[in-house]
């Protein structure tokens, strides 16, 4: 393990679970060509978002899963740009259906808090912000899919609204590993830190 540099205060921090549900990641999900289900086994984000959910629970640190949850037709969804026209197309994450369920072993749990969204963004036209707030929260850990699109948004946002960011880099995936670099190692680099997981265990228990 490299040495630890990382610091974060376990009783102002939140950790937040982004768009683990069946049609993002599922073998037979919508999203199923995207190339996301296999990136996200090469990373073993399962394992590693189970071992952060679990010790944050076990610390009462807040968890907070971040769903897109579409509306029957995707109805109300402005498709202003492609990625939104390939959602409402493919009909993903809508409500009630088996794919906007979570994947095994991502369900929310007792004290956990779900936060819906209709836009890439965590915190785009959501309670996201107030939760954290009223949580007595000034940073919080990123983990999910999909790392080039609404962790990379969701992280802008909280940055410029003044919290910490942290994004773990192996709780997190992409189309592949060209794009996970790609989000992690431009834009990303200047607005959040980038920890792998044993990182943030690690500073999550000191």
């Amino acid at each position: 393990m490299s040495e630890l540099t990382l610091d974060i205060d376990s009783d102002s921090t939140a950790l937040l679970v982004q768009d683990m549900q069946r049609d993002n990641l599922h073998y037979e999900g919508a999203n199923k060509d995207s190339g996301v289900p296999e990136h996200a086994e090469e990373q073993n984000i399962y394992e590693h978002i189970e071992a952060l959910m679990d010790t944050a629970r076990e610390r009462d640190i807040p968890v907070i899963h971040i769903h897109y949850i579409a509306e029957e037709d995707a109805a109300g969804l402005a498709q202003n740009a492609a990625i939104f026209s390939d959602i409402a197309a493919d009909e993903v994450c809508i409500r009630g259906s088996w794919g906007a369920q979570p994947m095994d072993g991502m369900e929310p749990q007792e004290d956990d808090v779900v936060v819906e969204k209709m836009r890439v963004d965590g915190f785009r036209g959501t309670n996201l912000d107030n939760l954290l707030r009223g949580f007595g929260v000034d940073s919080f850990v990123l983990t999910g899919v999909f790392t080039n699109f609404s962790i990379e948004s969701t992280a802008r946002s909280g940055a410029d609204l003044g919290y910490d960011v942290t994004v773990v880099e192996d709780a997190t995936a992409s189309f592949s590993e060209e794009w996970q670099n790609a989000a992690l190692n431009y834009t990303l680099t200047q607005m959040t830190d980038i920890e792998s997981t044993e990182d943030v265990l690690t500073a999550l228990t000191e």
